[in-house]
């Protein structure tokens, strides 16, 4: 047996406790890592609408600089020129393309009440339906933003929170599964065409293989499996097999219908209509992500790099502005106007249903998404020349500045209306009354220096639905009034729609042709400093002045 040294003991000792020590600096910094990594989680809970929203702003940004390079070559003449050649043919099949769309969009209401075991006629879940993916898509994607719009009319009508939240979560499912057979299929029907936009025709290949087979992944499963299946403590019941086919069918023919209201604008593009359908899906699906409302800018983006060679940028850029037209303002004002005609006919015959009370909670958030787009139109009106009106005879009796400052003072009322639908989606009284006045008086400065009809009929309708659904703002404390963070997100909602107003004033007023003529038409005064070459000039030789 070896004998043990006498100073072995305090080495050892000494061993133990330089470990120790280590060890308890170690878990001290791994308690102040995590310390810091919870301060910073629970700061960004704590500004998580402030985080979002700057975010949101940057993302914005940043598509709108990107969208501002693309279309670096393209002139506000030739836009204008494509919008003029654009013909009805094309824009009633745009226009039947997305009435068929909105139509097939009702039965994923209809599928997700099967799913759930409970039926109602079908005029009411096309109601609730329509409502939502109008306001959807103009907050953001239709499938994945009208959850508010289906939790307020079905919880009036008896359903429970867990209910509304598997149907909502049924909608997204079956939509997000649509998106992944849709992009499948179309890049295996135009592989040869998606090579051009991505470059490797095995890389092409490869990734519609994952994306066909994941959905028939999926669908085989929900088909073949009954019952419930437990993911953790979740419980989550299978869909029948009729009702799986039925969604695929539904959100397959919805997509590829929405893909075709864009499609049949773009006459002079080469492209296939399946690789059309691959980046409209794409493009779709990075607006959705980005919670940019309606993807503005991101989606006019990536189609822009997308359709790049294809055909003309004008055309390109001039069919995004007539589809965001066709496909998101014209199902909103319809629904609008089929709010107020239900809130009419409601107060007209005293009706208390079930069906009734539940279609007068659509009213708030339906208003608010007009309200916005009304606010849009008027921001945007004021920095296009073709929505500059023809002065009409009382402005020709007026100073030549009267035409700039009532194009501000619309401009004006359009942000202020913005800012409105923070209170409108509350109820507020006093919102709604500062929202009329704002509609009213937007009315009279247009009207006054004849604006085009078009924009007066939308401020009549908006004016007029506010006055139908008057009695469903009720909330009299104001919810304007209310805390300011609150205000943020309707702030953030300005200040976008403003930036891309600036955006269209710079690619408009780039051209010196269209600066020329609006300067013609203003017949500005000597006195303003406008260089001479810009100025109205007599034809034939000039003069020198006496």
């Amino acid at each position: 047996m070896s004998e043990r040294r006498p100073d072995q003991g305090s080495v050892d000792s000494d061993q133990d406790e330089l470990i120790l020590s280590q060890a308890q600096t170690l878990s001290q910094r791994a308690a102040g890592d995590r310390s810091l990594i919870t301060r910073i989680l629970d700061s960004l809970r704590r500004h998580h609408v402030a985080v979002s929203t700057i975010a949101l702003i940057v993302v914005a940004l940043l598509a709108g600089l990107a969208l501002r390079d693309l279309t670096q070559e393209v002139s506000y003449q030739a836009v204008r020129a494509s919008l003029a050649d654009l013909g009805w043919y094309h824009i009633a099949l745009a226009l039947a393309a997305t009435a068929a769309s909105y139509l097939v969009l009702t039965f994923y209401d209809v599928s997700a009440l099967d799913y759930i075991g409970e039926k109602r006629p079908y005029p009411l879940v096309a109601f609730v339906a329509f409502c939502g993916y109008a306001v959807g898509n103009t907050a953001g994607f239709g499938p994945l933003s009208g959850g508010a719009i289906r939790y307020r009319y079905y919880s009036r009508l008896g359903f429970s929170p867990e209910q509304i939240a598997t149907i909502i979560t049924f909608v997204v499912v079956a939509f997000s599964i649509g998106v992944v057979v849709v992009t499948g299929i179309g890049i295996a029907f135009a592989a040869p065409q998606v090579t051009n936009l991505v470059g490797d025709y095995r890389n092409v290949v490869v990734v519609a293989g994952i994306l066909v087979s994941l959905g028939t992944t999926f669908l085989v499963a929900f088909a073949v499996r009954r019952g419930s299946i437990r993911i953790g403590s979740a419980s989550i019941l299978m869909p029948t097999a009729f009702n799986t086919i039925r969604q695929l069918v539904v959100t397959t023919v919805d997509l590829c219908l929405a893909g075709l209201c864009l499609y049949v604008l773009l006459p002079d593009h080469t492209i296939g209509y399946w690789s059309f359908i691959v980046l409209y899906m794409t493009a779709a699906g990075l607006a959705a992500l980005s919670h940019v409302p309606a993807g503005l800018g991101v989606f006019e983006t990536v189609m822009m790099a997308g359709l790049a060679g294809n055909g003309p940028a004008s055309q390109t850029l001039a069919a995004l502005v007539v589809y965001r037209v066709i496909y998101y303002a014209v199902p909103l004002v319809a629904a609008a106007i089929m709010v107020s005609l239900a809130e009419t006919r409601r107060a007209v015959r005293h009706l208390g249903t079930a069906a009734e009370q539940g279609r007068e909670v659509l009213s708030a958030p339906v208003l608010t998404a007009f309200s916005v787009m009304i606010g849009a139109m008027l921001i945007f009106a004021a920095v296009i020349p073709e929505a500059r009106p023809d002065p009409s005879e009382i402005v020709r009796h007026l100073p030549s500045y009267f035409e700039i400052t009532s194009l501000c003072v619309s401009a004006l009322c359009g942000m202020a209306l913005v800012l409105s639908g923070r209170g409108l989606i509350q109820r507020s009284r006093i919102a709604w009354k500062l929202a009329l006045a704002l509609t009213l008086t937007a009315f009279v400065v247009t009207a006054a220096t004849g604006h085009t009809y078009f924009v007066s009929l939308f401020l009549i309708a908006f004016a007029a639905t506010l006055l139908a659904t008057r009695r469903q703002f009720d909330d009299l404390d104001g919810a304007l009034l209310r805390p300011f963070p609150s205000m943020i997100p309707w702030i953030a909602a300005g200040s976008l729609l403003a930036a891309s107003a600036g955006l269209i004033w710079a690619f408009t007023w780039r051209d010196g042709a269209v600066i020329k003529e609006v300067i013609e038409e203003l017949d500005l005064p000597k006195t303003i400093p406008i260089p001479e070459k810009l100025r109205k000039t007599d034809s034939g030789p000039t003069s020198s002045p006496e």
